[in-house]
């Protein structure tokens, strides 16, 4: 927000201020002032006029001129280079020593010509480029002809004498985008009265303009109508107001809803009414269509985008941008004047979706007074009739659902001070407060009632009053003292331990981190939901539709980061994320890992493809360093309908009944659906905190075994919905103690068996820790594993 000084003076006394204290006490106050830069630079100016110009013969484009400067500097010699220049033009010259935006002029021979100064362009005189003409831009500027020959307040002339400030505002000050507001937190500063201007609401008919609001997204909408008007240039004092806020002139009907909007917060839009199919408007959010707007581009408008239609056609997109077909021009002669309170979020969702970010958007954006929509009406309409000597005035109609609810806060000084640590008496705080226009009522002791006004709808509650005391009596009331801190030994606890753990683990073995956004979109929650099915957050108001749910799994978030690297040739790849996840029932903390592509084996010169196995290898090292046997959890075969996972090639794993991990490869349709080709891609996702929490055996020496071990080798065939694990925890309960390991080194499934079997081959490890084993003990435990095999699964040994 820019702040004009010259304008501010017209509301409040800033005699004795200068704009360096002016910015230091906002500053200080919360309302930060980013910069501070004069509207136009210039010093030994004054104005004279061009007697004669003749070309330079030694030149293609210089002149020679002759200029009255007036009576205190006479004439003199210029040598100047503009397109344009004439005689008896009345022209700004800067005199020798004269400090412009560009440097220093000092006199000059150029070409064997004396210059005694220079003729000046306004862009000279530090004017930005986008307030001037192509000509004005190109050449010097030349002056009316009432300008005053030998008047050095050159920049007065001009409207160019003045101050600007850069307000850079927090989100909670949306009402320092007025000006009025800004004078009364200046006049509230400094200790000084404010004289606003006054709207007299003059004599008006009912005309025929109807209004239906078939939408809850906008609470207020107003309508005035000016018959009669002309639409000319804008007189100077309102195109230089403009200027020294930031936005150029257009016509005086255009600048005057610009005006209104810097003065007073509230964003217009003007109609032009014989250009509309009729005097209906229609405020809805539930249009789908395209929009020509004023910009001559089309938009396209969808559900929940506000629109104000008339006669079937979109005139308006809400607080965004006005439509072509109902554009102001130099032709209007009726215009409809539109005040309206739309849904923040709304407007800040739109006008970021179709980059149409603009001073009124962004005013609806961050938040209005929605009680002022007649002042600013008859303000405007005041105005209108002088500046485009309208004719009529009709009466405004309205629909006004806001409530006229005064906003009243219980408080109590003692609080206010216990809060800010201060001891300021009562008086002082009430005195504060009423500074900035809340009134304090219902006095009783240090208990009181503040009434907020209209403007200030950032504060709330209680912590907002004491916010508005300590700013305006100052900081240095606040004791300055060192917190106490305990002195304490740093130690991470055994969750953070084992995290760490975890990501050195991997990052040792090739796979890197990522880190993804936690806000997702609402159909990603879907997505590989196999571990967490909990509610999630909704963010009330999201920025896109890309971030509006906090995720609860994920491994989506991780392919999207795979498909994107994919997509850009990085296509061998070992990602991780490891991060906590919060729902409606609690938090959890998730790793997701995904392989796609080859494994590099020696750099470039070795690849293989990724596989199953390297997913579950990662893991089972994941369970060592957690020292989590695996009897603590058991895999089992995903049986699900969702086409993600491929389905004989991924394993759940589950503590009880309870979902606690998945790793395996992606369904062939997964794999198109995140562009990631026809190889293997290899993902998982564990429920970390369960992993954590599960009871691990802590680490124990075993001496070396003293004697011999036996390998015994048994194959037989088995139904194949028996897994493998099963007969592998069967196997070792039928040895008891004599049974040392058991491994699964061949399966086969083929012609040469039955349909409904497969072939199993194991290795069973024989040992006794106390005695060398004999060849008939060994034969027993082995008949003892076939008849278990056999009991349970109904298994046919093969020779």
């Amino acid at each position: 927000m820019k702040v004009s000084i010259k304008w501010l003076s017209q509301y409040v006394d800033l005699t004795g201020l200068t704009p360096e204290v002016i910015a230091d006490r906002l500053t200080f106050a919360g309302v930060e002032v980013e910069s501070i830069h004069r509207l136009g630079t210039g010093s030994n100016l004054v104005i004279g006029q061009v007697l004669k110009a003749a070309k330079m013969p030694e030149s293609d484009h210089l002149s020679v001129l002759s200029v009255d400067e007036g009576p205190k500097y006479g004439i003199t010699q210029i040598v100047c280079g503009a397109p344009n220049v004439a005689a008896l033009q009345k022209v700004v010259v800067s005199r020798p020593g004269a400090e412009l935006a560009k440097g220093k002029i000092s006199k000059s021979v150029i070409k064997g010509y004396e210059s005694d100064g220079m003729v000046c362009s306004l862009l000279e005189l530090g004017v930005e480029s986008k307030f001037l003409s192509e000509a004005q831009i190109a050449g010097i500027e030349v002056l009316p002809s009432d300008a005053v020959v030998g008047n050095e307040k050159v920049l007065e002339y001009l409207g160019l004498d003045d101050t600007i400030l850069d307000l850079k505002l927090l989100a909670n000050r949306s009402d320092c985008l007025a000006m009025i507001n800004v004078a009364k937190e200046v006049g509230a500063l400094f200790d000084r009265p404010v004289i606003l201007p006054k709207a007299t609401g003059a004599r008006s008919r009912v005309g025929d303009i109807h209004i239906a609001n078939l939408t809850d997204k906008c609470p207020q909408f107003s309508i005035k109508v000016l018959n009669g008007i002309t639409v000319v240039p804008s007189p100077d004092w309102l195109r230089q107001t403009l200027m020294a806020m930031g936005l150029r002139s257009i016509n005086n009907l255009v600048d005057i809803g610009n005006y209104i909007m810097l003065l007073t917060g509230q964003p217009l839009h003007m109609y032009d009414l014989d250009k509309m199919p009729n005097h209906d408007f229609v405020v809805r959010s539930d249009y789908e269509g395209n929009f020509l707007a004023l910009d001559n581009k089309t938009y396209q408008a969808q559900k929940g985008d506000i629109v104000i239609m008339s006669g079937g056609e979109v005139m308006c997109l809400g607080g965004v941008m006005g439509g072509l077909s109902s554009a102001i021009s130099e032709q209007t002669h009726n215009v409809a004047i539109e005040a309206a309170c739309f849904d923040q979020a709304t407007i800040r969702r739109t006008s970021i979706r179709l980059n149409l970010v603009s001073e009124s958007s962004q005013r609806f954006a961050k938040g209005i007074n929605p009680h002022q929509y007649e002042y600013v009406l008859e303000m405007t309409a005041k105005l209108v009739k002088t500046l485009c000597a309208a004719q009529e005035q009709l009466t405004t109609v309205t629909i006004d659902n806001l409530g006229r609810e005064i906003k009243i806060i219980h408080a109590s000084a003692k609080r206010i001070n216990g809060r800010l640590g201060t001891a300021f008496a009562n008086q002082e705080i009430f005195g504060a407060l009423e500074k900035v226009g809340i009134r304090v009522t219902h006095v009783k002791g240090n208990r009181f009632r503040a009434r907020i006004p209209n403007h200030r709808i950032d504060i709330t509650g209680e912590a907002d009053l004491s916010e508005e005391v300590i700013r305006l009596l100052g900081f240095e009331y606040v004791k300055s003292a060192l917190p106490k801190l305990d002195t304490t030994v740093g130690v991470l606890s055994d969750s953070q331990r084992k995290k760490r753990l975890i990501r050195d683990y991997l990052l040792g073995r090739g796979v890197s981190e990522t880190i993804n956004y936690t806000l997702v979109r609402k159909a990603e929650t879907q997505d590989f939901a196999y571990l967490n099915l909990d509610d999630t957050y909704s963010l009330l108001h999201p920025m896109t539709d890309d971030h509006e749910v906090i995720r609860r799994n994920i491994l989506p978030s991780l392919l999207d980061t795979v498909t994107y690297n994919v997509a850009r040739q990085n296509k061998d790849l070992a990602l991780f994320e490891l991060s906590e996840i919060f729902t409606k029932v609690g938090n959890e903390t998730h790793l997701a890992m995904v392989l796609t592509g080859e494994k590099p084996l020696r750099h470039q010169i070795a690849k293989r493809g990724y596989s199953y196995y390297d997913a579950k290898g990662l893991f089972e090292g994941i369970m060592a360093l957690l020292g989590v046997e695996p009897s603590r959890y058991k895999l089992e075969r995903l049986v699900s309908p969702k086409e993600e996972f491929h389905p004989g090639r991924t394993a759940v794993i589950k503590s009880g009944k309870e979902n606690i991990g998945i790793f395996g490869e992606l369904h062939p349709k997964a794999l198109k659906k995140y562009d990631l080709g026809k190889g293997v891609t290899v993902a998982m996702e564990l429920k970390l905190s369960s992993f954590i929490a599960l009871r691990n055996n802590s680490i124990k020496m075993i001496a070396p075994a003293r004697y011999p071990s036996v390998e015994r080798d048994l194959a037989f065939l088995v139904k194949k919905d028996v897994a493998a694990s099963e007969i592998v925890k069967a196997v070792r309960i039928a040895g008891h103690e004599i049974i040392k390991k058991v491994e699964v080194f061949d399966h086969y499934e083929g012609p040469t068996i039955a349909p409904e079997l497969k072939s199993i081959a194991i290795k069973i490890t024989y040992q006794d820790d106390n005695k060398t084993l004999v060849d008939n003990e060994i034969t027993t435990a082995e008949e003892h594993v076939k008849q278990e095999l056999y009991r349970a699964f109904g298994v046919t040994i093969r020779s």
